[in-house]
C-alpha cells in the first residue's frame, strides 16, 4: 500500500489484488479515514474465524495460528 502524505489529514491508499474467474489484477485508490474503535471492533467480530485467524510468533521462534480477538 502506498500512503503519499505523509502527516496531511487525508490520507490515500491503494490496494492491488488478483482476480483469477477474470484472469486480472485490480487496483483500488482514494482516500482512506480510520474508524472509530467501536467501528472497528465491530467490523472485526462480524468476519468469518478463517478471516480473523493471524500467525503469531512465539517466544520459542515458533509460528501459531491465534484467532482475534
Amino acid at each position: 500500500m502506498g500512503d503519499r502524505n505523509h502527516g496531511s489529514a487525508v490520507r490515500r491508499t491503494a490496494l492491488t489484488s488478483h482476480w483469477p474467474p477474470h484472469g486480472r489484477q485490480v487496483r483500488l485508490r482514494g482516500p482512506v479515514t480510520p474508524g472509530s474503535a467501536r467501528d472497528n471492533a465491530a467490523d472485526l467480530l462480524d468476519r468469518s474465524v478463517t478471516a480473523r485467524l493471524r500467525y503469531e510468533r512465539a517466544a520459542d521462534g515458533r509460528q501459531r495460528l491465534q484467532l482475534w480477538p
